[in-house]
């Protein structure tokens, strides 16, 4: 049942990447260049950590994996079309801290500690979007946040209904990236 709930995740997930994407080329939605590098580059390392965190059970890895393959190509597909708002001193600073973290990832040698250190990466990666949004020089439409948020918790799901040892670190990801960070942008486009 837990390969269910992941496998359907994975594919909830792929639709919020499609749904962005369409976004994007039609003009609506305006990313932060800084939260999507972040997730980008971060996402690749997470991809590989990850997979240690949920002892390579395939089906837990498998939305890690597929949020890693789209945003990448909204990435580069945002990157290359000139889709990205500007680069201001919030994003610099985002990706100054980010790398700091990065940097200290490097010297773990500990594949949770360094999951862990990565999902700090991540949670901060979302400020530069949700300043943005609170500011106004960013567009952005709920439908792919909130479906996000609804990939993850089946993300969730999955794990509950696999529970080991190492499930309540297999939680961090989901939770962080997933519920607060998604969420706090499906939060702000409401309310900015």
């Amino acid at each position: 049942m837990a390969e269910v709930f992941s496998t359907l995740a994975s594919v909830v997930l792929i639709l919020v990447i499609v749904m962005y994407f369409r976004q994007i080329v039609q003009g609506v939605s305006i990313p932060n260049p800084a939260t999507w590098l972040i997730w980008t580059v971060i996402g690749l390392i997470n991809t590989a950590t990850y997979f240690t965190v949920v002892d390579g059970n395939l089906f837990e890895w498998s939305i890690t994996l597929t949020a890693t393959i789209g945003l990448s190509t909204i990435f580069f597909y945002a990157l290359a079309k000139g889709k990205f708002a500007r680069v201001g001193k919030i994003e610099k600073f985002s990706l100054c801290i980010s790398l700091a973290v990065g940097i200290l990832w490097q010297t773990t040698g500990n594949a949770v500690l360094a999951n862990i250190l990565l999902q700090i990466v991540y949670l901060i990666s979302f400020y530069p979007t949700v300043v943005g949004l609170w500011n106004g020089t960013l567009r952005e439409k709920t439908p792919p946040w909130d479906t996000a948020v609804l990939a993850y918790c089946l993300v969730i799901v999955g794990i509950i209904l696999n529970w080991n040892d190492t499930s309540a670190m297999a939680l961090v990801h989901p939770i962080v990236n997933g519920i607060i960070g998604n969420g706090s942008v499906a939060l702000m486009i409401r309310i900015g």
